[in-house]
């Protein structure tokens, strides 16, 4: 659960990663390989990094789902 108060914030950070992996996906073929360079792009970000690391449940589910396209 997030905060009401970090709601916006989260979802920014959200369609932030969202667009990152839409990225990611261009460059590798694999989960592991989409996870890596993700992890790499939400290290860089202040944005992304207040919310989500390698042990966030969603990303995962994200990165599974950027690579279906």
């Amino acid at each position: 659960g997030v905060p009401a108060a970090g709601a916006k914030e989260f979802e920014a950070a959200k369609k932030l990663l969202e667009a990152s992996l839409r990225g990611v996906v261009k460059v590798v073929s694999t989960p592991e390989e989409a996870k890596a360079l993700t992890l790499v792009k939400i290290k860089a970000s202040p944005v992304m990094s207040r919310f989500f690391t390698e042990d966030s449940p969603e990303l995962d589910d994200m990165i599974a789902a950027a690579l279906k396209g």
